[in-house]
């Protein structure tokens, strides 16, 4: 029953709840600041109001540039204003788009050179000098995002996240989340999950939490100087510090393939397949742990007698989900509370869905019926 269940839509919410070529740099794909520019061909084109940021403090006269993440090949270009902002011609960003090879679910927003005119990101651009920033500011976002308008910001947050997630064979919106919330990015929107409209909606002069504290001690310092060798460094210390462990994979034949990275290099996984509660996790991860559809993992990082908190990857048959639950360190559960919680919410999703497809069955039935007696009426 919980391996069937733990795959299910309905869970993954609550699983995630509890804690646990194109247009390329040519002239036609770049419009400046104003409301109506030029796209080289003498058409003037209507660009809406600028409202997407680049923001360390608001960074002014960068170049942007969004791309496609694995070949970087630019789709559109344009150039932020004096307060940081930039606006994109939806119409050319499509146009670009469809003219890619391949259609990508999500792109790249890259922001380099300009100036910080905010450093402190007080809201106030008068009580300090201005840096010349070096580096660049970045920013994963689903393609549909951008095509939605909505306003967005890439800052320091997003640029800690991008760096982490970026040279991963897969990147979804499960990945990002988990990058995300637990790195302790607040939920900025009230929807009561923590991912990446959460980043995308952050404002450096307005919000604050305990990981933009920790990336202004030397992450900020080393975009401002363009120091990619302290990024890196950084980085590495961050998935340390937050235990972040990956997954790639690759689905095949109604398998899914999955490869772990671990956080740490001198630890090991212990994992086990479709685990019971008060099961031991008593395999080791040396190759590809290998997932048919509706079964799960469950694995964590140890090294010595101290282990991560554990973590849960399913497969529905056509996609892999990851849950980060902080419920315990050692065997599955150990809090028969938390797992009488499980329990129930499994139970109630179940009789959910269960009410949901008998509904549907019934929708299905009457539709027939309908075509029938149409079918009889033609006759």
């Amino acid at each position: 029953m919980y391996k069937k269940i733990i795959s299910i839509s309905a869970l993954v919410l609550f699983l995630v709840a509890c804690g646990g070529g194109g247009g390329g740099g040519d002239t036609d794909s770049t419009t400046g600041n104003d409301n109506n520019n030029n796209n080289g061909g003498g058409e003037t084109i209507s660009v809406k109001e600028n409202i997407n940021s680049v923001e360390l403090g608001p960074v002014s006269g960068s170049t942007v540039v969004i791309s496609t993440i694995d070949t970087k090949e630019s789709i559109y270009t344009t150039i932020t204003d004096d307060k940081g902002k930039y606006s994109i011609d939806l119409d050319l960003f499509k146009s670009n788009l469809n003219a890619l090879s391949t259609y990508p679910e999500y792109v790249l927003v890259t922001s380099t050179g300009g100036v910080d005119i905010d450093p402190e990101d007080d809201g106030d651009t008068t009580n300090s000098d201005s840096i010349f920033v070096n580096g660049s500011v970045k920013g994963i976002f689903k393609t549909t995002t951008l095509l939605n308008n909505e306003d967005l910001s890439i800052n320091l947050l997003s640029t800690a996240v991008t760096e982490l997630i970026k040279d991963k064979e897969k990147i979804d919106d499960e990945q990002l989340a988990y990058i995300i919330k637990e790195l302790g990015v607040i939920d900025i929107n009230g929807d009561g999950v923590v991912d990446n409209q959460d980043v995308y909606l952050y404002k450096m002069s307005e919000h604050d939490s305990a990981i933009e504290d920790k990336l202004r001690e030397n992450y900020l310092t080393a975009i401002h100087t363009g120091d990619d060798n302290k990024i890196d460094e950084l980085n590495e210390a961050l998935a340390t510090e937050y235990n972040l462990m990956f997954i790639n994979y690759t689905i095949s034949n109604g398998q899914a393939y999955l490869d772990i990275e671990k956080a740490k290099k001198d630890t090991q996984i212990l994992y086990a397949i479709n685990a019971e509660k008060d099961d031991i996790l008593n395999s080791i991860y040396s190759d590809s742990i290998i997932l048919s559809k509706d079964d799960f993992v469950v694995y964590k990082e140890c090294k010595d007698d101290s282990c991560s908190s554990i973590q849960i990857a399913s497969f529905d048959g056509e996609k892999l989900y990851q849950y980060y639950l902080r419920i315990s360190n050692f065997g599955i559960f150990n809090n028969e509370e938390e797992v009488e919680t499980l329990r129930i919410q499994i139970n109630q999703d179940t009789k959910a869905r269960d009410e949901k497809e008998e509904k549907l069955l019934e929708m299905k039935s009457k539709i027939q019926e309908l075509k029938d007696k149409l079918q009889d009426l033609r006759k």
